[in-house]
């Protein structure tokens, strides 16, 4: 990296951008920048590897299209210069590539086992810091995995669950699937009492996945009970599948904590 007193300037840039930096004032942030930037990171990301690639201005009004908050995270370090692009450009067509900067990382998506892999690696190695990621990320996206090549049995004795190589096939081919993932935030007490209940509903259905459990029950809930808009009589009684509802009587859950191992 160029030395900031070679360039008679405090900056951190790539010797390959060296003919490309100019005073900082140079530049103005847009005023149609509706971008909200994390500026700490952009910032983090500068000290750690420097600035190597240039911010983009339009040359007749000197105002940044792509790089604005390169700009700031720069302003932010105590940098006085930055490496900047000039280009020649109609105030209509410099607001488009503004938007459409900011709108082509808005569309962008990972491929999460490339992800995981590549997290994985740096890792392992000299860690992810540097990445921006956190540990908690990493370890989310190998719980998201860990659920698809570790398919639970889902027959209700031994004889009717999976095979090693059946699970194996199966995971193969959920890796080919868009998935979903949801979350829940529950305090202890409903934590405690949500465990039990899903628990109860393994054990009743002769399950053990978490998710595939939830599934049905809220599927079954869904076909099964019926739900009236308008109040009912004292007398009123809802049938489901020939029973009353009166008829219908709690699963027996057990007073005793979840299982440790309940992995929600």
């Amino acid at each position: 990296m160029t030395e900031p007193e070679d360039m008679g300037y405090v900056a951190q840039v790539v010797p390959e951008l060296a003919g490309l930096v100019r005073p900082l004032g140079d530049a103005k942030t847009h005023p149609d920048n509706a971008r909200d930037h994390r500026i700490e990171l952009i910032a983090q990301s500068l000290q750690t590897f420097g600035q190597r690639a240039p911010i983009v201005v339009q040359a007749s009004t000197g105002l940044i299209v792509k790089g604005n908050g390169t700009y700031e995270a720069a302003k932010l370090l105590g940098w006085d210069a930055i490496a900047q692009t000039w280009q020649e450009m109609g105030d209509d067509e410099a607001m488009a590539f503004l938007f459409a900067d900011n709108r082509t990382s808005d569309l962008a998506s990972y491929k999460r086992e490339k992800l995981l892999r590549g997290l994985q690696r740096l890792f392992d190695g000299p860690g992810i810091t540097d990445s921006l990621w956190e540990p908690r990320e990493l370890e989310d996206l190998r719980d998201e995995f860990t659920e698809i090549t570790e398919l639970p049995d889902q027959g209700a004795g031994e004889d009717e669950g999976l095979t090693g190589e059946e699970k194996a096939a199966a995971a193969d081919k959920l890796r080919g699937e868009k998935l979903h993932e949801m979350s829940l935030l529950l305090n202890d007490g409903d934590y405690r009492e949500f465990a039990l209940w899903v628990q109860t509903l393994q054990k009743e259905w002769g399950l053990k996945g978490i998710t595939d459990t939830i599934v049905l029950a809220v599927k079954y809930a869904v076909e099964h009970i019926v739900v009236h808009k308008e109040p009912e009589p004292e007398d009123a009684r809802v049938e489901v599948e020939g029973r009353t509802d009166a008829q219908l009587k709690p699963l027996p859950i057990t007073e005793e904590d979840p299982d440790e191992n309940f992995p929600i």
